[in-house]
C-alpha cells in the first residue's frame, strides 16, 4: 500500500467534455507498481490500472488475463476504457475477479478457474 500511495494517482474524467491531451502509450505512460496492482479494491484504481498502457496485452483471444492476481486487458478494450469513462464492466470484473481470486488462494484452493471439458457444453 506504501507504493500505491507514494504514486501520484491521476484521475480521468471526461464527463465534462475534455479529452485528454495525449493518447497513453508505454513510453509517455510509467507503469504502476505490482503492489497496486495486486490490490484493486474499488473501481476507481482498477479504471488506472487497466488504462495504464504496460497494462494491456495485444491477444484477441481473451479480453482479460490474469497472472495470479496481477491481470492485464486487451488493447482494444483498454482503449475504449479512456473514450468510454461511464462504463464500469471491466473494471468491476477487475475488482470482483481479483477479491474472488484471493479468497480462493487464502482457502488453499488454485486461483484459476477449474477447466470445463467440451464434451459438457454439448
Amino acid at each position: 500500500m506504501k507504493d500505491a500511495i507514494s504514486t501520484e494517482l491521476r484521475i480521468i474524467d471526461y464527463l465534462d467534455g475534455g479529452t485528454a491531451e495525449h493518447q497513453p502509450t508505454k513510453e509517455n505512460t510509467s507503469p504502476l507498481p505490482e503492489s497496486f496492482g495486486r490490490n484493486l479494491d474499488t473501481l476507481e484504481k482498477a479504471r488506472l490500472w487497466l488504462t495504464n498502457p504496460h497494462n494491456w496485452h495485444s491477444g484477441k483471444l481473451f479480453i482479460m488475463k490474469w497472472d495470479g492476481l496481477l491481470c492485464t486487458v486487451n488493447e482494444e478494450h483498454g482503449r475504449s476504457l479512456l473514450v468510454n469513462p461511464e462504463d464500469d464492466g471491466l473494471p468491476w470484473c477487475a475488482v470482483y475477479g481479483q477479491k474472488h481470486r484471493r479468497e480462493r488462494g487464502v482457502r488453499g484452493e488454485a486461483m484459476d478457474d477449474p477447466a470445463v471439458p467440451l464434451e459438457s457444453l454439448e
